[in-house]
């Protein structure tokens, strides 16, 4: 079922915008990532999908119909949050178990669901335990089974790998990856984690300030962003920006009293250029100036990552940061000598808008 936002707004007492004018389908069958800071109005979003919220202007709609008056338990829609929260009262299997009884859902096939699903989720040693004997992993497992269990047309996840360890986390983003891929339902999922967004999302809508910036797949807006607040929040570490300006005639660029150029071809229609982009990925190290495109600069920071190293260095009067395999024979304090990959750099105008060479 495809979920269709059109010009949707969520307005506060004092005239205060959480959500403001946005319109957006979410297709039937596929994953989106819901992506931006906290307080960006993702959340409400979902609240309001779920009717948990009251919209305040615009339609919503669930497949043709509108569903901004429909009550919530009438949606088919199932939602996972943050922080789950089991019946005390009951144990997992009848945690699981409660949203079908209350459909009373024949009790045989209530079995076979939960059975099926226990053994997909890796919960069907736990199905006799009672809240309190549950790690939060396993909780939220519970949950997955609890929301999926109900086969609704719509599923929201309000964050449901935050509060877990790293390891958790990758491995419910797998389980939930190919859940999905069995079952095709219409998913929605809200984070504030990058790398959580780039793996799950089929589709990404990005967030800010209760509006949407840009929305398409996770490799076409890594590798495009609309702006500069797009290109910094995709991508560990973020992206760099330096601030400079743009002569035209010499085709150098000026960062206060350092200069440096690029080597490659590029004609500007109507836009300055007052921002350069460029990924730590993208910026070779060397301890020699091979040729004059090579930057001046000092080491501040190495991280070692494992399989790769993390440099923070200072150049053109700003920090830098830069991933190499090698460390180059170089060592905190040395001075060395930076060169952008010509290919990867992105160019901003005044207002940060992402500018096409």
């Amino acid at each position: 079922m495809d979920v269709k936002l059109e010009n949707i707004s969520k307005i506060y007492d004092s005239n205060i915008y959480a959500v403001k004018n946005i319109s957006n389908i979410f297709e039937s069958g596929k994953f989106t990532v819901l992506l931006g800071p906290s307080g960006c109005g993702k959340t409400t979003v979902l609240r309001m999908i779920a009717g948990l919220e009251k919209i305040s202007e615009g339609k919503l709609y669930l497949g043709n119909e509108v569903g901004n008056d429909i009550p919530p338990k009438k949606r088919n829609i199932a939602m996972a949050f943050q922080r789950f929260t089991m019946y005390p009262g009951m144990n997992v299997y009848e945690n699981i178990a409660f949203p079908l009884e209350i459909k009373k859902i024949d009790k045989t096939q209530i079995k076979e669901k939960i059975n099926d699903l226990s053994k997909i989720l890796k919960i069907d040693d736990l199905l006799l335990r009672s809240p309190d004997q549950v790690s939060g992993g396993e909780a939220q497992r519970i949950a997955l089974a609890r929301m999926l269990v109900r086969e609704p047309n719509i599923c929201l996840m309000d964050e449901p790998l935050s509060s877990l360890d790293a390891k958790l986390r990758v491995e419910l983003r797998t389980e939930i990856k190919n859940i999905h891929l069995n079952n095709r339902r219409t998913t929605i999922f809200v984070t504030h984690d990058q790398e959580e967004a780039m793996s799950l999302g089929e589709q990404i809508v990005v967030m800010n300030k209760g509006e949407i910036i840009q929305q398409g797949a996770s490799e076409e807006i890594y590798n495009n962003p609309k702006n500069v607040f797009v290109g910094t929040f995709l991508g560990l570490p973020t992206m760099n920006i330096i601030e400079c300006k743009f002569d035209t005639n010499s085709k150098i660029f000026k960062t206060n009293d350092k200069t440096f150029t690029i080597n490659k071809e590029f004609t500007l229609k109507n836009n300055n250029i007052e921002f350069l982009g460029i990924r730590p990925e993208y910026i070779q190290i060397n301890d020699k100036r091979i040729n004059n495109n090579f930057i001046e600069a000092k080491i501040l920071v190495i991280e070692n990552l494992g399989n790769k190293y993390l440099f923070t260095v200072d150049s053109l009067n700003q920090n830098l940061k830069i991933i190499s395999k090698e460390t180059n024979n170089l060592n905190i304090g040395d001075d060395c000598y930076i060169k952008f990959d010509d290919d990867s750099i992105f160019y901003f105008d005044e207002k940060e808008e992402n500018i096409q060479l």
